[in-house]
């Protein structure tokens, strides 16, 4: 603050030039008194007040907020656009895969599956149930062993033989690859009871490929052997009604497959010990199939050699496949009787 003192000289005695006069009024200076220290009077000189500064409205602000907002999305797209010309182009199908792959998850390296090891399997199966003195025709398979295999069967009844191969020890046999199609257990004659047999897989530098069991049992009264006619040969005694019997679906397919694969070979006494118990359980194709056995018009459209006909038994057999149903059975039946 600066302050002015004026000579009492230049003032009136009456105070008007210092207060009200013409002075005063072009310097623009108020004077104040401050005290009455000597017959002279001190004059303060105080400057206006400065002005006030602007108020700022709210049209200002959002001016400011909307030039940061354009600010930035220009930035931001420059930068978007900076990017994508520099980094290198990429086809949709690698851009699809990025986008399905997590990107907090590593890309597992695949891995490569393990070789699948096969091993040598053996499967047999039989009809379970038999009469005395009954043949049981085996079925043989394997898979995954390679070439000169063979099948050893351990457990036989002693006695027991089999139509192909040959004894191997006590109780044991040994069949090779070509006599899995023809393996038919003959049991002792009479034996009544039940075989635990086993059989081995034997691969080509003779170790065990696989290992199966089979239980076989012989019960009952003895089944009526195949009869093998000739002309110097009386004719049979038939019976009117053949014996029943009971086996299971998988074993009369079993039995039928069998025999037909022998017939068709030419070994018809053998495709007869397959088509009679098939036939004796109710079968009707099995009793059409083994009349046809000794049906001598087959025989001889077959040129078998050694195996003679039987009108009569092929005229029992056709008889009982009509009765279980065979419609084929009825015109045999009349062929056969002239």
């Amino acid at each position: 603050m600066c302050a002015a003192a004026r000579d009492p000289d230049s003032v009136s005695p009456s105070g008007e030039g210092s207060d009200g006069g013409p002075a005063a009024r072009t310097s623009g200076v108020v004077p104040v008194e401050l005290a009455r220290i000597s017959p002279k009077r001190i004059v303060v000189a105080v400057p206006p007040a400065p002005p006030a500064p602007p108020v700022r409205t709210f049209g200002a602000k959002m001016w400011f907020i909307g030039g940061a907002l354009i600010a930035g999305g220009v930035g931001g797209y420059l930068g978007g656009y900076a990017q994508r010309i520099t980094a290198p182009d990429r086809s949709p199908s690698v851009a699809e895969t990025e986008h399905a792959i997590p990107a907090t998850e590593p890309v597992a390296p695949r891995e490569t599956a393990p070789a699948r090891i096969l091993l040598p399997r053996l499967t047999v199966d039989a009809v379970r149930l038999l009469r005395a003195d009954e043949p049981a025709p085996l079925t043989i398979a394997y898979a995954d062993a390679g070439s000169n295999v063979s099948v050893m069967i351990a457990g036989l009844a002693p006695g027991s033989t089999l139509e192909v191969g040959s004894p191997a020890a006590p109780n044991a046999w040994r069949l090779a690859d070509a006599d899995f199609e023809h393996a038919v257990i003959k049991p002792p004659r009479g034996f009544v009871g039940v075989m635990d047999l086993t059989f081995e897989l034997r691969l080509a530098d003779d170790t065990v490929g696989d290992r199966q069991g089979l239980q076989l049992e012989w019960s009952g009264a003895s089944a009526p052997a195949p009869t093998v006619s000739s002309e110097s040969a009386p004719a049979p005694i038939v019976s009117a009604k053949p014996p029943q019997r009971h086996l299971e679906a998988s074993e009369i397919t079993l039995l039928m497959r069998r025999g037909t694969e022998l017939m068709a070979s030419g070994d018809i006494v053998a495709a007869r010990m397959m088509f009679q118990p098939a036939a004796e359980a109710g079968e009707a194709s099995a009793a059409f199939a083994l009349a046809e056995t000794y049906d001598p018009l087959v025989l001889e459209k077959l040129a078998t050699t050694g195996i003679k006909s039987d009108i009569a038994l092929a005229h029992q057999w056709y008889e009982k496949a009509r009765e279980l149903g065979s419609t084929a059975a009825p015109g045999r039946l009349v062929g056969v009787t002239r």
